[in-house]
């Protein structure tokens, strides 16, 4: 209501006197001139409240009015380089705008003038008047400042952030380690090695729940140890088995920290593939309580199980003790593969009658231990009796080296066994086996040693014609020379068997048509050695042990193994050098032709006194020419 209005009302309506009317009025305008002045007070107030503000605010704050700018804050001018905020009052606001964009923003003002709008954030390039180029997130609104349409801007130098990003990204994109960023529990970023391991792309990961890749059985303890992590609980990064694109699972090992993002809180992964090293780990865990050859557990790993079960006792505990029959005589004499091959048959056998139940252990050499928990003697002595079982099946159906095993028993914790403790049944076990292996020891050295001349005979290393002449030979000039008895029979023996060890040398090596190499020649004088160690072995052929040894040594002294000459070579060992090489030397083979007696007894004569004995050969000589040794010309003819 105007004054006038008012002053009207108290005249006409109130039939007020005009003293009191004019009293009235004159309250009401020293209120009004009041109020007029405290709303003075007030806008001046508020004005330099926020003025106050905008100067002091870290963000550029200008407003422009037709393109012109009429107010800039200190950021501003820090911001854009000038030397205050005048310097850049009346400049026109697309000066500071990137070139690239002045028209992208000359329409954006446009459309704000029109139609009164806000506009932003958005990011654009500005140029200050020095040309910086500076990236800037820009907000913008229209105002009405000084009476007059305009626009207030709001700008954010976010140059050095995005430099920062760009750098993120560029060192995420080339770190050899997945790095993703999680807000929401949602990925919101991941680099490119997350999508080399996962096979994943950015669609099928950005905006997904971050326990995407987590195996279900691992969420659990995901969720935990990345709790206790983002409270500085745990600083050692955790595992867990992440699935693929492709179905196949992982091992990850992962670190997490708390960081802002886009101005909130998130968390930032940092983790690497480490299948291959869990492989690696597990082949090594696997190889420390493993044997490698037989696949069983080690002795360490035995000896550890004996002190757990010390302390569980899970009563009855028996155990079983194996050793091969035999083993170092086969390593001896066919070597150490053919030994490890009767180490694989054995532990399959042994690990089959164990039928996965217990501790199948190897402790070294040909011993196996089997340690069975909550098993009792009879069950024990159910499986040495498999073992004797497929030990007779495996001997009737091999053609290669027999198996023979030693074993004993014994059982802890079970009364009718003695109560036995753990280490008093692994003793008695052990002392059983050792019996065993001294009433089988003649026998399985027996067998082996026949199952070496077998392969002997199959490897048609000496036919039974070349041996049968040999054996008439060697008795026809040992006689002319006077031996008799014992020496006789040994040279019978000898003549039989001076070959043997050549049971340990390779086919490669045997057999090849060629000259040999050094290297393989002396493999092949290794034979010698391997018949001695044969013959050690077999009661039988004791007596003519030390002739296989020295069967080679020539009567010069240049022969081996011992390097012998003359008379300190065995008769025995000289006759059989000359017969050998007679015969050897007249004999059809497939890389030569047979020589005739004469050329035989011609190459003898030569190498008389370096080779051979110069008496020997002369006796051989002369039992051809007498026909007390028949010429192989006169045979064959």
């Amino acid at each position: 209501m105007s004054e006038e209005s008012l002053e009207k009302a108290l005249r006409d309506r109130l039939r007020l006197a005009d003293d009191v009317v004019e009293a009235v009025m004159a309250l009401v305008r020293q209120e009004y001139r009041e109020q007029m002045e405290q709303n003075r007070r007030n806008m001046a107030e508020l004005e330099e409240r926020y003025r106050h503000i905008l100067e002091l605010s870290s963000s550029a704050i200008i407003i422009h009015t037709d393109g012109k700018v009429v107010f800039a804050n200190e950021a501003a001018a820090r911001m854009y380089g000038a030397e205050s905020t005048e310097a850049l009052l009346g400049k026109n606001i697309l000066d500071f705008v990137h070139p690239d964009s002045v028209e992208v923003v000359r329409q954006r003002i446009d459309r704000m003038s029109r139609e009164g709008i806000a506009v932003g954030p958005t990011e654009e390039k500005m140029m200050p008047h020095f040309g910086t180029i500076m990236n800037m997130e820009v907000a913008a609104a229209s105002i009405t400042y000084n009476g007059k349409p305009s626009i207030v801007v709001v700008a954010e130098n976010v140059t050095l952030q995005k430099e920062m990003v760009d750098l993120f990204r560029a060192m995420s994109d080339h770190s050899p380690s997945g790095i993703a960023i999680i807000q929401d529990r949602r990925f919101k970023y991941v680099n490119h090695k997350v999508l080399n391991i996962t096979g994943y792309t950015e669609d099928d990961l950005l905006g997904k729940s971050s326990l995407t890749l987590i195996l279900a059985e691992d969420r659990r303890k995901v969720r935990r140890y990345s709790a206790k992590m983002l409270k500085g609980e745990r600083t050692t990064p955790y595992e867990y088995r992440a699935v693929m694109k492709n179905g196949e699972v992982r091992w990850i090992m992962e670190s997490i920290a708390p960081i802002q993002y886009l101005g909130r809180p998130a968390i930032l992964a940092n983790f690497t593939d480490i299948t291959e090293l869990k492989q690696m780990e597990e082949q090594i865990r696997y190889q420390s309580i493993h044997d490698s050859l037989t696949s069983s557990y080690n002795r360490a790993y035995f000896e550890e199980e004996m002190r757990r079960l010390e302390l569980s006792r899970p009563l009855p505990v028996s155990i079983v003790v194996c050793d091969i029959n035999g083993l170092k005589l086969v390593n001896d004499t066919m070597g150490v593969g053919a030994g490890d091959k009767l180490l694989q048959t054995a532990a399959q056998l042994i690990h089959a009658c164990a039928g996965g139940r217990g501790i199948v252990a190897r402790m070294g050499g040909g011993e196996f231990c089997i340690l069975l928990a909550r098993t009792s003697g009879r069950k024990a002595k159910e499986l040495c009796d498999c073992l004797i079982a497929k030990l007779e099946e495996y001997n009737s159906q091999t053609s290669s080296l027999p198996l023979s095993l030693s074993f004993g028993w014994a059982t802890a914790g079970e009364r009718v066994a003695g109560d036995l403790s753990l280490p008093e049944a692994l003793k008695k076990a052990n002392n059983d086996m050792l019996r065993q292996k001294l009433i089988h020891r003649g026998s399985a050295r027996s067998a082996i040693v026949q199952a070496l001349m077998k392969t002997m005979a199959a490897r048609d290393i000496a036919t039974e014609s070349h041996a049968d002449r040999l054996h008439d030979l060697v008795v026809a000039m040992g006689t002319a020379m006077g031996l008799t008895g014992q020496s006789l029979t040994d040279l019978r023996l000898l003549a039989r068997f001076h070959d043997i060890g050549k049971v340990g040398v390779p086919d490669s090596i045997l057999l090849k048509p060629g000259p040999l190499t050094i290297e393989e020649m002396e493999i092949m004088r290794r034979h010698a050695e391997i018949g001695y160690q044969i013959a050690v072995s077999v009661p039988d052929l004791v007596p003519v042990a030390n002739l296989i040894l020295r069967h080679h040594e020539w009567w010069n002294g240049n022969g081996y193994p011992l390097g012998l000459a003359g008379e300190d070579i065995p008769v025995e060992c000289r006759i059989l050098a000359v017969a050998d090489a007679f015969d050897a030397m007249t004999s059809q083979r497939p890389y030569r032709k047979a020589m005739t007696a004469k050329e035989a007894l011609d190459e003898l004569k030569r190498c008389a006194g370096t080779q051979f004995d110069p008496t020997v050969v002369m006796e051989l000589i002369r039992l051809v020419g007498t026909g007390l040794v028949k010429d192989r010309d006169t045979v064959n003819s």
